[in-house]
């Protein structure tokens, strides 16, 4: 009889074992899905940092891009103000041309004016010389003329 009751605690006895073994194996699984899920937490939080690391980055080179923009605008700009500078000395040296053909054309008259003044200093010589011929007739026919008294 006592053997029977030791048998029968022990049968009694294992069930209560065979709980605990599973309860511990489900807490030691719990613990491994919950190792997972830190790890899948880990894993993505891993991943929103790259991902935030790739937004940044791409901010990066937008802003990049945004400098290259800037800066292509910047030397578009520079490129409009040496064209309007080249427009202004163009203008500047048609201006002198101009102003060169306005002077050679006083140039023009100056030469022109002093071959008129040329011209009256020419009738101007001619002129004395014509009264300095006909005074010398006038003083040779004077002279004769008192020759001529004389022997009178």
């Amino acid at each position: 009889m006592y053997c029977f009751r030791l048998g029968y605690s022990r049968l009694k006895e294992q069930p209560s074992q065979l709980f605990i073994d599973s309860c511990h194996q489900k807490v030691e699984l719990c613990l491994f899905f919950h190792e997972l899920d830190q790890q899948k937490v880990a894993l993505g939080l891993y991943f929103h940092e790259l991902d935030q690391q790739k937004v940044e980055l791409g901010l990066d080179f937008h802003k990049l891009d945004q400098q290259k923009v800037a800066l292509d605008l910047y030397f578009h700009e520079l490129d409009q103000q040496k064209v309007e500078i080249g427009l202004c000395f163009h203008e500047l040296d048609q201006q002198k041309v101009e102003l060169g053909l306005c002077f050679h054309e006083l140039d023009q008259q100056k030469v022109e004016l002093g071959l008129d003044f040329h011209e009256l200093d020419q009738q101007k010589v001619e002129s004395s010389q014509l009264f300095i011929d006909s005074g010398h007739q006038k003083v040779e026919l004077s002279q004769l003329l008192l020759v001529m008294s004389q022997h009178n």
